[in-house]
């Protein structure tokens, strides 16, 4: 999977599977979460937060460009998915959805998660 910058072309986020986590800035290229890559993508409003995954849905942020990560899975109780779905709201930056078992809702960019109720309409 691969997250682009929308604020600096210069930088993206690769998930490899069995490869970790690339972070490509300008020229220069570094792995700094390992693991089986997975989805990632870089905050469209600051390139400063970056987030990645491993597998069964451990999901990574960066508040500094990528110079560490550290877990925010937080209070998630369940195990996700190989590929565990996620997402960053198109609105507003700082709320962010995954989907395990049930659909998870941060609006601190992860560092808190609440079970967010989800309406299927069936037609």
């Amino acid at each position: 999977r691969l997250g682009c910058a929308a604020t600096n072309s210069n930088i993206t986020l690769q998930g490899w599977q069995d490869n970790g986590t690339n972070l490509q800035s300008g020229t220069s290229w570094d792995r700094p979460i390992g693991g089986d890559g997975m989805e990632c993508f870089i905050d469209w409003s600051n390139s400063d937060y970056m987030y990645g995954t491993y597998q069964y849905g451990e999901i990574q942020r960066s508040d500094n460009g990528g110079s560490f990560f550290n877990g925010i899975k937080n209070n998630i109780s369940e195990e996700g998915e190989w590929i565990t779905p996620w997402l960053q709201d198109p609105v507003n930056p700082q709320t962010i959805y995954a989907g395990y078992k049930n659909v998870w809702k941060s609006t601190n960019r992860g560092d808190n998660w609440t079970k967010y109720r989800v309406l299927i309409l069936l037609a």
